[in-house]
């Protein structure tokens, strides 16, 4: 499901860097600032839900989130409100798209502030999608 939310916004957001969490990680630990607005999409949380099999094989719904977490570069107060403008475009691009091999699309499950440091605001936005865990034993 990353790669495919990756993709997506790479596709559909303009004028922002979109990475994966292994840049996030690196950023927040150089404390790097980029020039541009950057969307980083990390594994969030699985849910498993109860398993309908009683013969030692597997058939549980999960439910799954990733985080699109936007690093954006702090402005002058009276300057648009980029936070809010980059919130709609990744709801535009997301809400409603199927990660391959779900067969669900993904629905919005919340956000949260991350971090804010001198010079950019981190917060996170929580998406999550539905899918089928099966195994004989």
């Amino acid at each position: 499901m990353l790669n495919d939310v990756l993709n997506r916004l790479r596709s559909k957001v303009k004028d922002v860097d979109v990475e994966d969490a292994l840049e996030m990680a690196q950023a927040l630990q150089r404390q790097r600032e980029s020039k541009r607005n950057t969307l980083y999409v990390v594994p969030d949380a699985e849910a498993p839900g109860p398993n309908r099999m009683r013969d030692g094989s597997t058939n549980q719904t999960v439910t799954e989130q990733v985080m699109v977490v936007m690093a954006q570069r702090l402005r002058p107060r009276g300057e648009d409100d980029d936070l809010e403008a980059l919130k709609r475009a990744v709801h535009a691009a997301l809400l409603g798209f199927t990660p391959d091999g779900y067969k669900e699309p993904l629905s919005y499950a919340g956000g949260n502030l991350i971090n804010l440091d001198d010079g950019a605001v981190w917060y996170g936005l929580r998406y999550e999608t539905e899918t089928r865990l099966e195994s004989t034993s």
